[in-house]
């Protein structure tokens, strides 16, 4: 969890960097905890206060209330038509129509 939360954290003070600009650790060379173990860029890495900034930035992403599921879709009040539509939909299109029909949207 942390190696993703640091690779995120990086990702977004970094995001033009390519793949493969840095390499994270974890294990007995590291106390067990994530660390940068290489890093490619001519950017200096970030300090600990800028991590710090980026995590508490990622943990209000997460906490944010997000929007309520939809209901689930009941297979048994699909009609033979609409899913007659849906199969034989010929464009991206002609789907869409055809699921929002059965959505009744």
């Amino acid at each position: 969890m942390k190696n993703m939360r640091l690779h995120a954290a990086l990702c977004r003070l970094y995001p033009h960097a390519p793949e493969g600009a840095w390499e994270l650790a974890c294990g007995p060379q590291t106390d067990w905890d994530v660390a940068i173990a290489a890093w490619r860029l001519e950017e200096a890495p970030p300090t600990q206060e800028a991590l710090d900034t980026m995590y508490a930035a990622l943990a209000e992403e997460d906490a944010a209330p997000r929007p309520p599921e939809p209901e689930p879709l009941d297979l048994n009040t699909i009609t033979y038509a609409q899913a007659d539509a849906i199969i034989r939909a010929e464009s991206v299109e002609d789907l869409r129509l055809a699921m929002l029909d059965v959505l009744g949207l």
